[in-house]
């Protein structure tokens, strides 16, 4: 399994532990873009984006990414909005430190501000 899906893998059990009920994996629309995990938590829809290394994952996402992630999450919302369509939504970012044969999670809430 490479980084990217160990670390997608990772935080899907920790989202789970942690009460998130996972809706969607690896959503793709045309060549827009991906959602890694679609989840649920308290009437509120999260589109994830996973990014896996040592240092700054935040700036691994361009405004080009941004705007992709946010273009599909919408695609995703209306594809889906018969079921979810009064609750609220955000994109976050889920980090990923691995360390040799440890590893460290952290979500950043709502990163684009909808």
């Amino acid at each position: 399994m490479n980084k990217g899906k160990l670390s997608e893998k990772l935080v899907e059990n920790f989202l789970v532990k942690n009460g998130y009920e996972i809706l969607d994996k690896n959503f793709r629309f045309s060549k827009m873009g991906e959602i890694d995990i679609v989840a649920l938590k308290k009437n509120k829809i999260h589109c994830i984006e996973v990014k896996s290394g040592k240092f700054m994952l935040w700036e691994k996402i361009t405004s080009k990414k941004f705007r992709n992630i946010k273009r599909t999450f919408q695609i995703w919302l209306k594809l889906h909005s018969f079921k979810y369509k009064d609750l609220d939504y955000e994109i976050d970012l889920a980090q990923v430190k691995i360390f040799k044969k440890k590893y460290k999670i952290k979500i950043l809430h709502n990163i684009t501000k909808n």
